[in-house]
């Protein structure tokens, strides 16, 4: 069985690789979705990391964190077109 809680993925990523095997892709043993968890400090990590807008390259100066970007994106005037 895998040791899943000393590894550490994307969920997408995980979720990728499981379709096409069910085994984890650093020790090779066997292991399911289930057997991994959210890793709140990562999360944590990610979420307060300084972002800048997709469109900035067309003009938008918006820089925040990344939790922030969804709502900036949805409200940004340069996804409005």
């Amino acid at each position: 069985k895998c040791h899943s809680k000393y590894h550490r993925f994307c969920e997408e990523c995980i979720k990728g690789w499981l379709r096409r095997k069910n085994e984890c892709p650093l020790c090779k043993n066997q292991c399911n979705l289930k057997d991994f968890k959210e890793d709140g400090t990562m999360v944590e990590f990610i979420n307060s990391l300084k972002v800048q807008c997709k469109k900035k390259s067309e003009g938008c100066k918006w820089e925040g964190k990344y939790e922030d970007l969804e709502i900036h994106i949805n409200n940004c005037s340069f996804y409005a077109t």
